[in-house]
């Protein structure tokens, strides 16, 4: 099994996966510039006999409901705080997975208008985590042609890791965390990670789907054709008119190699031989 650690503040949302390590001391470097916060913060962890443990460190103070002392293990479902002595609250939920690539389930979305979010058993998708979700959490309703997703909870939610407390316009491929709940919006479809043994998705309106269009040309998730999502020129049977498909160079950084050791190949820059030279002018003897 993999912990994953899932770090939430008031601006941005990013998880970590914990490395494979033993009997050993490890921190987590959470960046100010990354999380909205006053300064960096270290987390401190440690591993003994294969079992996590989040510590108690400088700079922050540990939750779990009542201050944490000492080094106390991390299982599923555990959710800590922490108070930087600044005064940032940073949340953290742990999960273990079986896999670190989980398979989503896509759904059609094309014919419906309105998709609630919440641990109520009425809505069209049901989660709840430790009580942190509301009755009805959030909404995606169609409005004026286009997907709109409304937070509805004090505990807001997260799109492409930054923090939503209002309304956002849904753009092909963004990604949707609620308290450990992830879908992905692709245009008439909605890919939603259904691992979690909590979550509960009323497939009497929420039918499953394999997605069409450039998907079955091999480029994955895709828009089938006639989405309004997809950009003009969109062609779901080319592969390399594919808006959507992956580019390798922006997925991997450009490296500049590094200079040749040794003696330069370039060849030295050749002046004119002393013979070649004009002689310098003589004054004439008068």
């Amino acid at each position: 099994m993999s912990i994953i650690i899932s770090v939430y503040t008031n601006t941005s949302f990013h998880e970590f996966i914990m490395p494979s390590l033993n009997n050993a001391d490890y921190s987590l470097s959470l960046y100010k510039n990354l999380f909205g916060l006053t300064e960096d913060l270290s987390v401190r962890f440690e591993v003994v006999d294969h079992e996590w443990r989040i510590c108690p460190g400088e700079g922050y103070r540990l939750y779990a409901g009542s201050e944490i002392g000492v080094p106390v293990p991390v299982r599923h479902g555990d959710a800590f705080r922490l108070a930087s002595g600044s005064g940032a609250q940073v949340s953290l939920l742990v999960r273990e997975v079986g896999a670190l690539v989980q398979p989503f389930t896509k759904y059609d979305i094309s014919t419906l208008s309105r998709i609630t979010v919440g641990k109520r058993d009425d809505n069209t998708i049901c989660y709840d985590c430790r009580g942190m979700v509301s009755g009805v959490h959030a909404v995606l309703e169609r409005e004026n042609g286009a997907w709109v997703l409304h937070n509805l909870s004090a505990n807001g939610l997260y799109v492409n890791a930054g923090y939503v407390s209002g309304a956002v316009m849904m753009r092909f491929g963004d990604y949707v965390n609620i308290v450990g709940l992830h879908f992905v919006f692709l245009g008439n479809y909605l890919a939603v990670d259904t691992t979690p043994a909590e979550l509960v998705v009323d497939e009497s309106v929420l039918h499953e789907s394999e997605i069409t269009g450039n998907a079955a040309a091999g480029t994955g998730f895709g828009a089938y054709p006639g989405d309004p999502y997809a950009p003009a020129g969109y062609s779901p049977n080319s592969y390399a008119g594919d808006p959507y498909a992956p580019r390798l160079p922006d997925l991997i950084p450009t490296r500049t190699p590094p200079p040749a050791r040794g003696r330069s190949r370039t060849p030295p820059r050749r002046t004119a031989s002393p013979a070649a030279r004009t002689p310098p002018r003589r004054k004439s003897r008068r």
